[in-house]
């Protein structure tokens, strides 16, 4: 088997842990195409420990979303305008953002918390320059969207405001058809006969 191949198929069982259905729609060859999203944080103190909550994509997912990657821009339009180094400071702030982050899928089953509280958002989501982002395996699914609150753990400066944040998310989403049909039991089992998906534990087992 190419090594292509075995690369794709791992892929798909990964995701069939989280999504049975969606593994099963594109290995019945529905098609995925790349998109992107976009969050935008933006605060306008410069009071530290702001937290701005319920921050969303300003529309649900209409089909299902893969999302694969976060990444994070920050931009501070009026810091250090013309100041010599001032492209080394935002280099640097990019990478030190001084931001914490709590991210959950909202909507149609949610809430659900992908972090426990908050997190520095560089542990979950990469710069937008990064050769190598964090790879991610959340699904968005129709009528679901991100939600994220975010707090700011040092105080600004003044000429930072505002301080805005965009997260994008970078992912594959679903194509066509979306099988409705198909029941969700049935497709984890066809999933185990074709060895895309864990076997069911053994009773004697347990």
């Amino acid at each position: 088997m190419p090594n292509e191949v075995v690369a794709v198929t791992d892929e798909i069982r990964k995701l069939a842990i989280s999504n049975p259905k969606l593994a099963f729609m594109l290995t019945r060859g529905q098609p995925l195409e790349p998109r992107m999203y976009n969050v935008e944080i933006q605060f306008d103190s410069t009071a530290a420990n702001q937290t701005i909550r319920g921050n969303q994509m300003d529309d649900k997912m209409f089909q299902m979303f893969w999302v694969q990657y976060m990444l994070y821009t920050i931009r501070r339009p009026s810091y250090n305008a013309g100041v010599f180094g001032a492209r080394e400071q935002d280099e640097y702030c990019k990478l030190n953002p001084y931001i914490s982050v709590d991210v959950s899928i909202v909507g149609k089953g949610g809430p659900k918390h992908m972090t426990e509280g908050m997190v520095p958002l560089e542990n979950i989501a990469s710069p937008s320059s990064a050769p190598n982002p964090k790879a991610l395996d959340w699904v968005l699914v129709e009528n679901q969207n991100i939600s994220i609150d975010a707090l700011n753990t040092r105080a600004f400066d003044a000429g930072e405001t505002p301080y805005v944040v965009d997260i994008t998310l970078v992912g594959k989403e679903l194509s066509g058809c979306q099988l409705p049909g198909c029941n969700w039991d049935d497709i984890v089992c066809q999933l185990r006969n074709e060895g895309m998906y864990p076997l069911a534990a053994n009773p004697k087992m347990r």
